[in-house]
């Protein structure tokens, strides 16, 4: 899992908006996310303990896990949510419960790029980082 803890600038993505849209991300926020350039921050404090940290435009998103173990945290909308994180292979799947929508997020490293899919009900959007 090394090869995602680090620094990672924004370079692209498809269908963003449209996730935002079925996640329940309000008009004014999507409109700063399609504005912004999101950096995304993983580190990893010990073998199963992580931290990741998503900055978009003024908002911060940080939360601590280990793996394995459900946790509590707020979504950059400040909606309250649930979330476990599990390694699986070379891909760390964060499945996310955000009222009564079920949420997963596969990140990896594809080449030089960390690639993140975002999946809710039938819509999957997918952002990807070059490290800083």
């Amino acid at each position: 899992m090394s090869a995602l803890v680090g620094t990672w600038n924004f370079h692209s993505q498809d269908n963003l908006d449209g996730y935002m849209k079925a996640v329940g991300v309000p008009d004014e926020m999507r409109a700063v996310a399609k504005e912004s350039k999101p950096l995304l921050e993983i580190t990893q404090d010990a073998a199963d303990h992580f931290m990741i940290r998503t900055t978009v435009g003024d908002k911060v998103k940080e939360y601590k896990f280990v793996i394995g173990q459900a946790f509590d945290h707020v979504s950059l909308a400040g909606q309250p949510m649930k979330s476990v994180v599990n390694l699986v292979g070379e891909k760390m799947v964060e499945t996310q419960t955000l009222g009564d929508r079920n949420i997963v997020i596969e990140r990896s490293v594809e080449k030089d790029k960390l690639v993140s899919r975002m999946t809710v009900n039938d819509v999957t959007a997918c952002v990807t980082f070059v490290k800083a």
